[in-house]
C-alpha cells in the first residue's frame, strides 16, 4: 500500500482556526500598544523640544558672558 504524504483537510482547518484565534487575541493587544507607543513618542518629542530651547538659552547666555 502506498503511503500518502501531505496534510489532510481536517489538519489544515485546525491550523487555520488556531491562527484565526491567535489573530483575534493579538489584534487588540497590538492596537493598545500602538496607541501607547504613539503617546510616548509625543511625550519624547515635547521633552526634546524643551531641552533644545534650554540648550539654546544656555548657549546664548554663555556667549553673552564671554563678550
Amino acid at each position: 500500500m502506498k503511503k500518502s504524504s501531505g496534510f489532510t483537510l481536517v489538519e489544515l482547518i485546525i491550523v487555520l482556526t488556531m491562527i484565526g484565534v491567535l489573530c483575534i487575541i493579538a489584534a487588540p493587544v497590538y492596537k493598545s500598544r500602538a496607541v501607547k507607543n504613539k503617546a510616548l513618542k509625543i511625550d519624547a518629542y515635547e521633552e526634546n523640544q524643551a531641552l533644545e530651547i534650554s540648550l539654546e538659552e544656555a548657549s546664548e547666555d554663555n556667549i553673552q558672558e564671554q563678550v
